[in-house]
């Protein structure tokens, strides 16, 4: 677990670094959605709607966030 955990901060300081904050965030957020739906089809477990419109909201949000943020590609 030691090597999984300094892997992902590893990868996550490297995405930082490099300045695409608002993609990192974006597909972070994305990645609990597609973990969850790979668990309901693993487990054959029903995906609810509750789910499914809570994900489209947070997908639109994030979205919204991506378009709102101007950068500078000056600095």
């Amino acid at each position: 677990s030691i090597f999984v955990v300094a892997t992902a901060y590893g990868l996550w300081d490297f995405a930082m670094q490099r300045g695409r904050v608002v993609l990192l965030v974006t597909v972070s957020y994305l990645l609990p959605l597609a973990s969850t739906l790979f668990a309901g089809w693993y487990f054959r477990e029903h995906v609810g709607w509750h789910l499914l419109v809570g994900a489209a909201l947070l997908i639109f949000g994030a979205v919204l966030c991506n378009h709102g943020v101007i950068v500078n590609k000056n600095k």
